[in-house]
């Protein structure tokens, strides 16, 4: 039988995670006191005599005692909501510094061990030359830091941008909140929501700053004294115990386009912040050893001048020591299971009606295919599946085909693709097919070096070009044949980009690929939606920083 305090935990959890409305939270739990529980004495007069105070009061007793660092308040330049003019809002943070040290502590001294990135791995060496740059005594404990930026529904038609980092050796570890900013709260002054964000990461800069020299801060961001807010930072002093070293930013494009400054795809020429890879001069999709933007790389002056060149100044992010653009971290989920693997998939899926998946009609052979794909998962015991296919999910009208899928449910797919393409190529045997087969042989391939120890860069060099190469052959004879398939898409150069050169330097992409980010961010949009009243740009990210903190206890 669940005690007293699973019942007040779980009416908690149900609350922090928008199930239960405040006024319904207080009736539940004063119902449960009158009817005997022990222990909610401090529930039985919460919204009672004003239901409207009813979130106030639960917010204050779930806080009480929190685990988690109280926030840092900050102004931040926004759009004001009634005149659309620029103006200022105080926005709640949770320091890095603040909250690393808070996990250091919980977890004692074998916190050190858990610090270790795998020995020969990208981010060890990364580690290790940050060391010596910095003359970072041996015995110093550094932690390697990633941030994630995305943005994320919230409510049934806005949407909110949410800044986590977490530790890049924890394999799986959580993600941890920094701040938020709804997308209609960004500044509107010509900067595209540039002076929001840049002061965000200003904030940011400033508190891995403190963890680069492991010293608490000893004033504001800005220069100026504590405030009354900051009344437990003041007695701080001295060393943290701990440093920290930013080795990973981590996002979709959007994200990238907004915090550096990128240009769009289809505006653009140049698609690549790595390479002088284009659309005319240098092609982006040459699958080949020799293809020119291989050869053709990008220092970090001309990042900087790219940058220039797109009107924006670069990132507060780059003043923090050791990070440069090649810790702009390319991740699977966004290259791939969104994107390359996406477009390998659906063709092949599109291909097998009729040989495959056979029936009458493509109504009868969708359902025939759905069949052997549920066949084949119950074989494999697929963990991620997808639940149905639909002839929309394989093309849409004008479009090349593409699986519309979730990220884990299209990599789960892959053996299912590689399956079919056995099957036809037995069957047809023809040039085409055999290109079919060896492309998503290699996609797998490059799969099965994830979490392989160590790791077999090499292998998995040889499976992206490989992937790649007999993609670009397929999209080469479709245009010939004048079809809309195996379409050549920007993502195929940041799959090779990722496959080439981000795993000699950063190692396998199972370590910095996006999953848990987008785990935390859809419990952001959960915990952040308001049940209606008035609120600022501050409301929502107060309301999130507070549930997470009460979540916490």
């Amino acid at each position: 039988m669940d005690s007293d305090d699973d019942f007040e935990n779980n009416v908690k959890t149900l609350y922090l995670k928008n199930k239960l409305s405040a006024k319904d939270t207080a009736n539940l739990v004063r119902s449960a006191h009158k009817r005997g529980a022990e222990d909610l004495d401090a529930f039985k007069t919460i919204g009672k005599k004003q239901p409207k105070n009813a979130q106030r009061d639960l917010m204050r007793k779930f806080t009480r005692g929190s685990k988690l660092p109280k926030p840092y308040f900050a102004n931040v330049p926004i759009k004001d909501r009634k005149t659309g003019n620029k103006a200022m809002v105080i926005l709640p943070f949770l320091l890095v510094s603040e909250l690393l040290v808070h996990i250091m502590l919980g977890f004692g001294t074998g916190f050190r061990d858990i610090l270790e990135d795998p020995p020969g791995s990208g981010f060890a060496n990364m580690k290790q030359q940050w060391r010596a740059d910095n003359n970072i005594p041996a015995d110093d404990l550094v932690a390697s830091l990633g941030m994630h930026g995305d943005g994320v529904s919230l409510g049934k038609q806005g949407s909110i941008n949410v800044i986590s980092w977490n530790i890049t050796s924890m394999e799986g570890g959580e993600r941890n909140m920094f701040t938020a900013i709804e997308k209609r709260d960004l500044c509107d002054c010509g900067c595209f929501g540039r002076c929001t964000l840049d002061s965000i990461m200003e904030i940011f800069r400033w508190d891995l700053m403190a963890l680069y020299t492991g010293l608490w801060h000893t004033e504001r961001h800005d220069g100026s004294a504590w405030l009354d807010t900051d009344k437990d930072r003041k007695t701080k002093k001295g060393k943290m115990g701990i440093r920290g070293q930013l080795q990973q930013c981590r996002g979709d494009w959007p994200w990238f386009k907004w915090l550096f400054g990128f240009k769009g795809w289809q505006s653009n020429d140049q698609i690549c912040w790595r390479c002088r890879a284009n659309k005319s001069s240098i092609p982006y999709w040459h699958a080949s050893t020799k293809a020119q933007w291989m050869k053709r790389r990008l220092s970090q002056r001309d990042f900087a001048n790219l940058i220039a060149e797109n009107g924006f100044d670069m990132s507060p992010l780059f003043s923090i020591p050791g990070f440069d653009f090649y810790n702009i971290c390319i991740d699977s989920l966004h290259a791939m299971d969104l994107g390359f693997t996406q477009d390998i998939c659906g063709n092949i899926f599109w291909e097998c009606l009729g040989i495959y998946a056979v029936g009458r009609n493509k109504k009868m052979q969708i359902g025939d295919f759905v069949m052997k794909l549920k066949e084949h998962y119950k074989r494999m015991k697929t963990p991620n599946c997808i639940n149905t296919v639909t002839l929309d999910m394989l093309k849409k009208d004008g479009k090349a085909p593409k699986l519309r899928a979730r990220g884990a449910e299209t990599r789960y797919v892959v053996p299912f693709a590689l399956e079919i393409a056995v099957a036809v190529h037995a069957e047809i045997q023809s040039e085409h097919t055999h290109n079919v087969l060896m492309c998503v042989s290699a996609l797998m391939d490059f799969y099965m070096t994830f979490g392989v120890r160590p790791f077999p860069k090499d292998d998995a060099k040889i499976a992206c070009l490989n992937a790649a190469h007999y993609y670009v052959l397929l999209a080469e004879e479709a245009s010939s044949e004048d079809k809309r398939a195996w379409v050549i898409k920007p993502k195929l150069h940041i799959f090779m980009e990722m496959g080439m050169f981000q795993v000699d330097e950063l190692g396998d992409p199972m370590t910095y690929w996006a999953y848990r980010d987008e785990t935390f961010v859809g419990l952001v949009s959960e915990i952040g939606e308001t049940r209606g009243g008035p609120s600022d740009a501050a409301t929502a990210p107060l309301r999130i920083i507070e549930r997470l903190r009460a979540l916490s206890r």
